[in-house]
């Protein structure tokens, strides 16, 4: 990754541990960060060519609109994702990327057959 990409995910870190920073429901920051590091390893052990930054921006910014903290309007619109990646800058073309995986994440959404069709997303 470089410089910006590196500056992009400390700003979007940042903006998640706001948002999660130490919710009892078991989506705080921390299960985040440990998701993200997991996603990382398996990222960097795939067998295929993968875009790191999409791996990271969807691990760290999956859970920032589950319907369980902020209810199933927000949560079908992704308004905190889409707000943090624009307040980081991410380019339109990665953010639209993560919010189709970030949108097909989820333990609700795979029991109604629904899961990632990125590799960056099913990494996640």
């Amino acid at each position: 990754m470089d410089e910006r990409q590196i500056a992009q995910l400390e700003t979007i870190k940042n903006k998640v541990r706001d948002i999660l920073g130490g919710d009892p429901s078991g989506h705080a920051d921390d299960h985040v960060e440990r998701v993200a590091l997991l996603a990382e390893r398996f990222a960097s052990e795939c067998s295929e060519s993968v875009d790191l930054q999409e791996v990271l921006l969807t691990a760290w910014l999956h859970d920032v609109d589950d319907y369980k903290l902020v209810g199933k309007a927000q949560a079908e619109k992704l308004t905190n994702a889409v707000k943090i990646m624009a307040q980081a800058e991410v380019v339109n073309s990665l953010s639209q990327a993560v919010l189709e995986n970030i949108a097909a994440i989820g333990y609700s959404k795979r029991l109604n057959g629904r899961q990632p069709q990125r590799l960056a997303g099913q990494i996640v």
